[in-house]
């Protein structure tokens, strides 16, 4: 994005201290509630990419878990929405359902239902299968997951190619492509549809 001329200034908003530097970006340390994010309203923004998450195990709680991958997405979003923004983008997972019995699952899908309850004239949510690339800290479950799903790829033909991996570099080219397509609404993209995107972002 930074060498992209579409966007003219990038401002990131990090739960922790990040060291990036380039000519647009400007970074702010943020905790996403709606007090600290009221001071951003006058930046004026146009497309907010929101990728917030954690893990059971860094969070150590259920209620942890669900201050960062739910009410912190969905305090965003009302920002967005007061602040006029024209589209939000966010990061969720393959399975999201409020209804969902997996608490992970769950506590997606009831992101998801308070990010489209914000009303942002536009809204487009990514649900990436298990995202596979370089991490700070390794996750052996991922790594697992990654092994099985390379050995069942063949299989993952038809219906079932939306549980194919991805990589988050492949998430986020697809994330800036459908910044820049002219739509409204809530629309939700598989790990499938982001793999077709990010190199074909002309046909979806």
């Amino acid at each position: 994005m930074q060498d992209d001329p579409y966007f003219s200034e990038i401002y990131v908003l990090c739960r922790k201290e990040w060291s990036g530097s380039a000519k647009k970006l400007k970074v702010y340390p943020a905790l996403f509630s709606p007090h600290e994010l009221d001071k951003f309203t006058p930046l004026k923004i146009d497309f907010v990419f929101c990728c917030l998450g954690t893990t059971i195990k860094v969070a150590r709680t259920k209620e942890a878990f669900r201050l960062v991958d739910r009410d912190w997405v969905v305090n965003l979003a009302q920002w967005s929405n007061k602040s006029r923004v024209k589209k939000f983008l966010v990061v969720s997972s393959l399975g999201a359902n409020s209804s969902s019995p997996l608490f992970y699952s769950r506590t997606k899908g009831e992101m998801e239902d308070g990010v489209k309850a914000a009303g942002i004239l536009s809204t487009m949510v990514a649900r990436p299968s298990l995202l596979i690339g370089k991490r700070k800290i390794p996750r052996k479950g991922e790594r697992f997951g990654e092994v099985a799903l390379a050995l069942t790829k063949p299989l993952l033909i038809g219906p079932f190619q939306k549980y194919k991996a991805i990589e988050g570099q492949t998430v986020a080219k697809a994330l800036v492509h459908l910044s820049k397509l002219p739509s409204q609404g809530f629309r939700v993209f598989e790990s499938h549809l982001l793999a077709e995107l990010a190199k074909s972002p002309q046909g979806v």
